[in-house]
């Protein structure tokens, strides 16, 4: 289930906003802007579940009995709520009340002067540092970035900047102009001065990759350049909540991607994508956010092909995984693929990738092929926990990869099925 914040606690204002979107919105309109098709069944409306790929309609909207507000409920993924959970849901707000407010802007209702009190420090400072960084993207990083095949358009579009190392100390002096300087120091924007060293940027000398949601930076990540600097990524202080461009998950297809760069070479070819703060970056806190898309493909850099493997089984059958090409070399990656293969041609690397992810394996296929060759009597050791994953999965798709397995190992496929289906009895027996 899905709960999108603390009703009981909402302000008079914030109710009195929500009244006022409630005239002008219903949870049946939102989704007929999105081409859902509502039937009536009885005292409720009916439709297939926008958050998950069904065949039966599950997904039920009526108004509540005890207050009489609009509320939907899916019964085959559990997420329900209001419209506002519903625009929250689809538009990816990061809560409640930026969902409410972004509303009310788009309807034209004013936000109470008192609810602007500044607490979205931390989002102006952000948003500044966006700004001022992105000016300072000149020279020498955007002929690099150019060489890494990303246009001086595309990268204002995706307002990526630089980080110039200044003596003295560019941003840091720009915050402190604004008063943004304690919410920069906050953010892990600007690093506290110690007794050898001054107050400074912490990006010092580093390409900037803002993570950018609803007209606002979120999160700030840098790579060195030049390149020969350690860590080649540095992101801000604390653990990472949210995904980059997390947006891209409404798609019914996406290409999941190990970090920013490689995201953004799939989206200069025109591809939907989103990506992790590096291959250990992935958390299943982020599965909610999927529920729309048909197919995932988990694209990591050649040496994290175990890890993307991994991933896209936390995706079930929806799940494939694209392996970049061998003479990328063994830590070959998407960015590596559209430099190389594409050569650098955007339209000529999403041929590339339509073609790749027509073809993209599913991480048990992968995992058959990948299989080590081990005597006879030791298969039964290597391939127990393979079918076991298997055997609650749908029988076509389940019986589909046996047959791949019957070829690889020799065993033959009623055997194999057998093993599958008693696995697939013994765990039933331990649910029980």
């Amino acid at each position: 289930m899905m709960s999108i914040g603390t009703r009981s606690s909402m302000s008079a204002d914030l109710r009195e906003i929500a009244s006022q979107l409630r005239e002008r919105l219903t949870i049946r309109q939102v989704l007929e802007d999105r081409g859902v098709v509502l039937r009536a069944a009885g005292r409720s409306l009916r439709c297939l579940c926008p958050f998950h790929a069904e065949d039966r309609p599950s997904f039920h909207v009526s108004p509540s009995p005890n207050d009489g507000v609009e509320r939907f409920r899916c019964f085959g993924c559990g997420i329900r709520g209001d419209v506002f959970d519903l625009i929250q849901s689809l538009e990816n707000y990061p809560d409640y009340v930026s969902t409410l407010r972004a509303l009310a802007e788009r309807h034209q209702i004013s936000w109470p002067t008192r609810l602007r009190a500044d607490t979205t420090g931390t989002t102006r400072a952000l948003d500044a540092a966006t700004q001022y960084y992105a000016r300072e993207l000149t020279g020498p990083s955007v002929t690099y970035l150019a060489q890494r095949g990303f246009p001086e358009a595309f990268l204002k579009e995706h307002h990526v900047g630089y980080a110039a190392v200044h003596p003295g100390f560019g941003f840091t002096r720009f915050a402190e102009a604004q008063q943004l300087d304690h919410a920069a120091e906050a953010a892990g924007l600007i690093q506290k001065p110690t007794d050898t060293r001054p107050r400074r940027d912490y990006f010092l000398g580093r390409i900037i990759f803002p993570n950018r949601e609803h007209g606002h930076t979120i999160d700030l990540q840098g790579r060195a350049f030049p390149t020969d600097r350690d860590p080649t990524y540095l992101n801000l202080p604390g653990s990472r909540r949210r995904m980059y461009r997390a947006a891209a998950c409404a798609h019914a297809a996406v290409v999941l991607c190990e970090g920013i760069p490689d995201t953004l070479s799939v989206l200069l070819a025109g591809v939907p994508a989103c990506g992790i703060y590096g291959s250990q970056g992935w958390t299943r806190e982020y599965q909610p956010l999927f529920r729309r898309c048909r197919r995932v493909y988990v694209a990591l850099d050649r040496d994290a092909t175990d890890r993307a493997i991994a991933i896209a089984k936390d995706f079930g059958v929806r799940g494939r995984v694209l392996v970049p090409p061998q003479d990328l070399g063994q830590k070959g990656d998407l960015n590596d693929w559209l430099v190389g293969p594409a050569a650098e041609d955007p339209k000529q690397f999403k041929e590339i990738l339509i073609r790749a992810m027509a073809q993209g394996p599913t991480p048990w296929a992968l995992n058959v092929e990948r299989l080590e060759d081990v005597p006879p009597w030791d298969q039964h050791e290597q391939l127990e926990g393979f079918l076991a994953e298997l055997a609650p999965m749908p029988p076509v798709f389940r019986e589909t990869h046996l047959e791949l397995l019957h070829r690889k190992t020799g065993i033959s496929f009623g055997t194999l099925l057998e093993a599958a289906r008693d696995l697939e009895a013994d765990a039933a027996a331990r649910n029980d």
